[in-house]
């Protein structure tokens, strides 16, 4: 909700799909930010052209989606950790070097810009974790499939498209 904030408009928290867990395109009738959750990629920016997602809760889970910005956290609790930060991708490739540097472009300030850019250090640890994403994310999803099938579990997203979500409702 701050990066709606941040913007100058208002956040509206929308009802999701008891299906999938994310936002229902049935409550979608203004521009959203559009979130994952737990591995679970949402596909309204595919149906509604959106721009932004904030695909924190899925790295690792791939699928073909329709935007322009993606961003990551890799806050201590996500499937890849920094400690902190985060990273952005996206189809400008001029806009998410101005994302990154503080909203300036060739040495040139045109937007508002914010500092949240991690440190090396930081960088250096994500960029050593990449080889071991895909086998962190399998072992993500084995322990999903154990709780399924081995709990009663009380919910769990549907599976679609490829795409396995990583946590149940015990």
């Amino acid at each position: 909700a701050n990066s709606v904030s941040y913007t100058g408009a208002n956040p509206v928290f929308m009802d999701v799909s008891p299906d999938t867990w994310l936002m229902d395109e049935f409550f979608l009738d203004l521009f959203c930010l559009n979130v994952d959750l737990y591995g679970n990629p949402s596909e309204i920016s595919s149906l509604f052209g959106l721009e932004i997602v904030d695909a924190a809760e899925s790295i690792g889970a791939f699928t073909v989606r329709d935007f322009n910005i993606a961003c990551y956290s890799l806050n201590g609790n996500k499937t890849m950790s920094t400690g902190s930060g985060g990273l952005v991708i996206g189809n400008d490739l001029e806009k998410v070097r101005e994302l990154a540097d503080a909203g300036r472009v060739n040495g040139e300030y045109n937007s508002i810009g914010y500092n949240y850019r991690m440190n090396g250090m930081a960088a250096e640890m994500g960029l050593r974790q990449l080889p071991y994403l895909d086998k962190w994310v399998a072992k993500k999803r084995r322990f999903n499939q154990i709780y399924t099938e081995g709990i009663l579990v009380s919910y769990h997203p549907l599976k679609r498209n490829g795409i396995h979500p990583m946590t149940v409702c015990v």
